[in-house]
């Protein structure tokens, strides 16, 4: 993974909604948008895009298979390609890199679509990465399918944490 990371990972401690006025977070809340609030969450977003093109969120997310949301924003905008996902709990920093060489990948080759159900290679070290189609929030993303220590990508060679990345639970970013 590259060196020269972005800082544009937005670190949430609880659950994002699309927009501020709608989120709804559990009491006590640290998390940079109830801290922060809704004008410095707007300004980090803008500031990301204007600096990287792009920026991410880490979501807890009990809705998810794995409890776990990193998804960008800004692909479509900057550089003409859908969005990504990882749904695999990682440290959010190997995330980023994660992200961050793909996009590198994406700027590198203009016009370059990384198709759903096609194995990549050059993103994590030796191993090859597949992306599939995925819902996030109403909108399409390819989710980054994280291979196991053997670099197994097929759902039926998959076990545990590894194969849940292919469940499609639906994301409703609320909380009760």
């Amino acid at each position: 993974m590259g060196d020269n990371l972005p800082y544009c990972i937005f670190i949430v401690g609880c659950l994002v909604l699309p927009y501020f006025n709608r989120m709804k977070h559990k009491p006590k809340c640290q998390c940079f948008a109830c801290t922060k609030g809704p004008e410095a969450l707007e300004d980090w977003h803008t500031k990301m895009m204007r600096e990287h093109g792009w920026f991410a969120h880490y979501v807890a997310d009990p809705n998810m298979p794995l409890g776990v949301n990193f998804h960008t924003h800004g692909l479509i905008e900057s550089f003409g390609h859908i969005d990504l996902q990882i749904v695999f709990p990682l440290d959010s920093r190997i995330a980023r890199g994660l992200f961050t060489d793909t996009i590198a990948l994406i700027k590198a080759k203009p016009g370059l679509v990384i198709e759903p159900d096609k194995e990549i290679s050059g993103i994590i070290f030796k191993y090859k990465t597949l992306f599939i189609l995925a819902t996030e929030n109403d909108r399409q993303v390819l989710r980054m399918i994280i291979p196991d220590k053997d670099g197994h990508l097929a759902e039926n060679k998959l076990s545990g944490n590894y194969a849940m990345q292919y469940a499609m639970e639906p994301v409703t970013h609320q909380l009760n």
